[in-house]
């Protein structure tokens, strides 16, 4: 009887199940104030979404989109400054209903990279 008191004891203190999942933002570079154009093509289903960079960094972005794409969208994405655009394999990671969506960078061709640190090194400096 009393092994039964202990396992309901037991499970009366125990901690209520956690209801929704912790999101942590993990930055792995840091983002600087860069606002280009941006296109986004989902390569799965082909929609395409645009808007402008609030901020860039070597490893992912955050667009401003009126239509933000679904978190895990597989997408192409164009960023465009002056004459030069940089094409970037990249995943929504988070998405901002009605403001925007942050996008991680998961491939970039070496001479792309390159465009890109070139955008970015005079705000380093700042």
């Amino acid at each position: 009887m009393s092994e039964s008191k202990t396992r309901n004891h037991t499970t009366q203190n125990s901690p209520p199940a956690e209801t929704s999942p912790v999101r942590v933002e993990r930055r792995y570079s840091i983002r600087y104030s860069f606002a280009v154009p941006a296109e986004a093509l989902d390569l799965e289903k082909g929609k395409r979404c645009s808007g402008r960079t609030i901020d860039v960094s070597t490893g992912g972005c955050f667009i401003a989109s009126n239509h933000p794409l679904p978190e895990r969208t597989r997408v192409k994405l164009r960023l465009i400054h002056g004459k030069e655009s940089v094409e970037i394999l990249a995943t929504v990671r988070t998405v901002r209903p009605g403001t925007g969506m942050g996008m991680e960078f998961l491939e970039i061709d070496p001479a792309q990279f390159a465009i890109l640190q070139r955008w970015l090194a005079p705000l380093q400096n700042k």
